[in-house]
């Protein structure tokens, strides 16, 4: 759509091709400016992955370390979300 994360809209923009509006999505992402300061600015709720656990990042909703702890992460935020 000719745009680069962290700019806001591409995160709207596929909030609404998924038919929802960005309080309603989670995102994952491991970049903290492009992904979770973004989707933050887009009112998403947001999950940093990195395999590091010493690798941290503040802003983030929830913060994973390994793919099995995800499912874990999303339902925390779904249930501050309804």
């Amino acid at each position: 759509i000719g745009l680069r994360k962290p700019d806001i809209q591409i995160f709207e923009h596929a909030c609404k091709e998924l038919g929802f509006i960005p309080n309603e999505c989670i995102f994952v992402g491991d970049n903290p400016k492009a992904d979770i300061e973004g989707a933050n600015k887009a009112g998403m709720k947001t999950i940093f992955f990195h395999p590091d656990p010493s690798i941290d990042y503040p802003l983030a909703d929830k913060k994973i370390h390994h793919y099995d702890q995800l499912e874990i992460a999303i339902n925390k935020l779904e249930n501050s979300i309804l």
